[in-house]
This record gives C-alpha cells, sequence and structure tokens, in this order.
C-alpha cells in the first residue's frame, strides 16, 4: 500500500500530524519517525532538551520541560494553534503526563492524567491500586533523608527498598 493512499495519511480531511514526545536519555525516536513517514503521516518532535539554544540538533524539536507538565502540554497547545494534531504520542515514561494533559485539551484520545501520572510514582500508583480494592502488598513511603535506624521497627523484613520514579533499577 502506497503511503498516499494509507487510511492514516488523512484525518477529517487534513494531513495527519502527530506530535512525538521523548526525553533525550531515552529510547531513539528515528524508528518512530520513519514508521510515521512510510505511513504519509507528519510528525512533530517534542524533547525535554536544551531550550535556550536554537534546534541544538536541527531537527525542529520543540524544547520541552517533562518535569513541568502543564507548562510542556501548554506549549504543545499554542503550537496545536497553527497546525493540525492528530495524535500525541509519549515515547519512554518522562514525557507519559504531558502527552496525558495534552491529548485532554486538544479533545483527543487519551489516558487520564491520573493515571498516567501514577504511572510514573510507584507509591501513586499503590495507593491506586489499593482506593481500588485491589489486592497488593503492604507498602510505606519514608523520605530520603530519614534516619533508617528509626523506622526498623515499622517495616517488617523482609522487605523491598525502591524509588518512586524510574524503572530498570535506575532509581
Amino acid at each position: 500500500m502506497e503511503a498516499e493512499d494509507h487510511p492514516m495519511t488523512e484525518f477529517q480531511g487534513t494531513r495527519a500530524g502527530v506530535l512525538l514526545l521523548f526525553a533525550t536519555t531515552g529510547y531513539e525516536v528515528q524508528e518512530f519517525v520513519q514508521a510515521a513517514q512510510h505511513l504519509g503521516v507528519d510528525t512533530v518532535l517534542g524533547s525535554n532538551r536544551c531550550h535556550i539554544l536554537p534546534d541544538p540538533w536541527q531537527d525542529g524539536a520543540i524544547p520541552l520541560r517533562f518535569e513541568r507538565p502543564h507548562e510542556a502540554a501548554q506549549r504543545l497547545l499554542d503550537y496545536a494553534q497553527t497546525r493540525p494534531v492528530n495524535a500525541v504520542l509519549p515515547i519512554g515514561d518522562a514525557p507519559v503526563l504531558t502527552a496525558a494533559l495534552t491529548q485532554q485539551a486538544l479533545g483527543l484520545p487519551h489516558n487520564a492524567p491520573q493515571a498516567a501520572a501514577a504511572s510514573r510514582n510507584k507509591l501513586l500508583l499503590r495507593q491506586a491500586l489499593r482506593d481500588a480494592g485491589l489486592r497488593g502488598p503492604w507498602f510505606a513511603c519514608f523520605p530520603m533523608q530519614m534516619d533508617p535506624q528509626t523506622c526498623q521497627h515499622e517495616v517488617p523484613y523482609p522487605c523491598v527498598l525502591k524509588p518512586l520514579a524510574l524503572s530498570a533499577s535506575r532509581g
């Protein structure tokens, strides 16, 4: 099937535009761009790269701060005022909340922002699962600055210590 004949090429009479959001330390975005090109879908990149230097990688990416998801989403909404956006695809976990907020504001299919936030924070996820009545292991949250000796009687052994964010032992 030719790209111009593909059903994703047109959306409501306008060429499809997809915002690909990715962290500069995350997965390689090139495969996603190539797949979109094969389908005849226009892509625009959004990344948490330097917002001071003008386009340091010469790829036209919108500089975003995923640690400020509301601000980043507003920047994408400003962009969407000038060009149709039919989808927002976060690549990796850093941009998921920004994507959910942007999709919600644009009226696109999306995950609830609360669910996106919980997918990135183990404590929020455990609390959401517990509040939904699902069974799960006992958990507690302690500040990093806390002396482990002060909570040793509160935590049963064996136990697993996990950071709130990141995965694959990167926390």
